[in-house]
């Protein structure tokens, strides 16, 4: 299966991680935090923002469904996303705001 067409935000290769894309938009000096940190308008921000520059790097993750077992291989490196984007950054979030005195709970509810 071909693969989509290699952008300018970085190297790629034969085997792009999902979790070396996220490494690769951390590293981006293009890419910030929005101004407007509004909980509710967060997401809407960082794609008016930086999502074309997002973009191209997320174009460089792999997928070969040639290769056995690719599929779920793809979806364990989405899952390890999950895990850090809501798992990490929640507990830095959490450490840092304690949000009404609430306790962190990385269960994906709260």
């Amino acid at each position: 299966m071909p693969r989509l067409a290699p952008s300018s935000a970085g190297p790629t290769d034969d085997n792009v991680h999902a979790l070396t894309i996220l490494a690769r938009v951390m590293a981006d000096d293009a890419i910030s935090q929005p101004t407007d940190l509004d909980e509710l308008r967060l997401v809407e921000n960082t794609v008016l923002s930086f999502g074309n520059r997002i973009g191209e790097h997320v174009a460089q993750w792999t997928v070969d469904l040639s290769k056995p077992g690719e599929i779920e291989r793809k979806i364990e490196e989405l899952c390890w996303m999950a895990v850090i984007g809501f798992g990490v950054a929640g507990w830095t979030w959490a450490q840092d705001i304690k949000p009404d005195g609430r306790e962190f709970h990385a269960d994906f509810f709260q």
